[in-house]
C-alpha cells in the first residue's frame, strides 16, 4: 500500500462545516513494502477423540520506520498458536490461544506532514483466545 486517502463529507455539524467546509481530504503516505508470508503448522490425533494442534506464521516487514503511524493496524511478524479439539458423540469443541507480535519499531525521522512520530518507537503484541462448538447433523 503506497497511500491511505481519507475523503470525508457532508458534516452534520455546524461548527465543523463552518470552520472546515463541506468536505474534508487527506492522504496518509505508508510506502509499504511487498513482504513475505511464511506459515506452518502440525495436527495431532492423541486419542480416538483428542486432537492437539501448534503453529507458527512469518510476515516480513512491510511497514516502513519513516511512515509508521498508530492510526493504522501493523501487520504483526510472528503468530505462534496452539489449539485443542475433542470430539463428543455429533459435537466437536475446539480451543486455540495465540501470540502474536512484531519487532520494536522506531521512527527517528517520520515522513509524515508535520514530522508527526519523529523520535518514537512502536510495539506491539496482541493474546487471542478461540472458541468454538459444532454441531454435526
Amino acid at each position: 500500500m503506497n497511500t491511505v486517502d481519507i475523503h470525508l463529507s457532508n458534516p452534520d455539524n455546524p461548527v465543523f462545516l463552518a470552520m472546515a467546509g463541506p468536505q474534508v481530504e487527506d492522504s496518509l503516505p505508508l510506502k509499504w513494502k511487498d513482504n513475505v508470508v511464511v506459515k506452518c503448522g502440525v495436527e495431532r490425533d492423541i486419542a480416538p477423540n483428542k486432537t492437539v494442534r501448534l503453529g507458527y506464521g512469518y510476515n516480513s516487514d512491510a511497514v516502513r520506520a519513516s511512515t509508521m503511524t498508530p492510526f493504522l493496524p501493523t501487520i504483526l511478524s510472528n503468530y505462534f498458536t496452539a489449539g485443542f479439539g475433542w470430539r463428543r458423540s455429533s459435537w466437536e469443541y475446539d480451543t486455540a490461544y495465540q501470540y502474536s507480535y512484531r519487532p520494536t519499531l522506531h521512527t527517528s525521522q517520520s515522513d509524515l506532514v508535520g514530522g508527526d512520530q519523529t523520535d518514537s518507537t512502536y510495539d506491539v503484541q496482541a493474546h487471542w483466545l478461540f472458541l468454538g462448538a459444532t454441531k454435526k447433523f
